[in-house]
């Protein structure tokens, strides 16, 4: 099979990089998550501190006014995060409201930046946002009978791989469809208007994925495993395809 590079690995240097390298845990992202959140209430804070003369000079009591609003902003952020962990922990536990997504993937935006900073590789801050980004969204999915599943899968895998992917989504009622990239990928969305996604690709590819698509569908990733390196003869861990379909669909 002839590589062809996609876009998120235009720099690509050659360096193979083992799968245990790339896997991380829930946790890290969460933590990032966490970290993202209390710098941000805690430059709110700051920030009104530095106008709080200014501001009384309006009103003695506006500064005084903006910090109780900040404190309640930043109890409802603590109680969306827990809700975060809980619905991470047992997907579908409690109900899910659109705007709670909508701050997830807003401040995920702000924990990947964050991660960065500190030299964590884009590949392991993806695997652990992919994690708890699919904990949430096979919660929502859990809550919805009927669904029209639609499965993009990219042209690297190997022969086996797409064997075994095939075999093993015949048993439910999906859409399979191949992707070269993210073009032919939104494509086949616009065409089949499908309930939910699920994307086998890179963790690069994925999280472009999920934040350009998932507030409006939602998307579950799985990322590939790549021996020989990114857009080459990749596979999966079967697993985790069979685990995601029996999550939705049941049994």
């Amino acid at each position: 099979m002839t590589r062809k590079l996609g876009d998120e690995w235009a720099s690509w240097d050659g360096e193979l990089i083992s799968p245990e390298e790339v896997r991380a845990g829930r946790r890290l992202f969460l933590a990032l998550l966490l970290a993202s959140l209390t710098l941000s209430i805690a430059f709110a804070y700051f920030f009104l501190f530095l106008i709080s003369p200014r501001l009384a000079q309006l009103s003695e009591r506006l500064p005084l006014f903006l910090a109780v609003v900040l404190g309640v902003l930043a109890a409802l952020c603590a109680l969306w995060f827990i809700s975060v962990i809980l619905n991470v922990k047992s997907p579908g536990s409690l109900f899910h409201l659109p705007v709670a997504n909508r701050i997830f993937y807003e401040f995920s935006t702000l924990a990947e930046r964050l991660g960065r900073k500190l030299g964590i590789s884009r590949d392991r801050l993806g695997h652990s946002f992919i994690r708890v980004s699919n904990a949430l969204t096979i919660g929502r999915l859990k809550l919805k009978p009927n669904l029209r599943i639609l499965i993009l899968l990219p042209r690297c895998l190997t022969k086996e791989a797409r064997e075994r992917i095939m075999e093993t989504c015949s048993r439910y009622k999906v859409v399979i469809k191949f992707a070269g990239g993210g073009e032919v990928a939104r494509k086949y969305i616009q065409q089949l208007s499908p309930d939910a996604i699920i994307g086998v690709a890179c963790e690069r590819d994925l999280v472009s994925g999920i934040q350009d698509v998932a507030q409006k569908i939602p998307v579950i990733g799985i990322p590939n495993i790549r021996p020989d390196g990114p857009c080459k003869e990749t596979h999966i861990e079967y697993s985790d395809l069979e685990e995601t379909l029996t999550l939705i669909y049941g049994g």
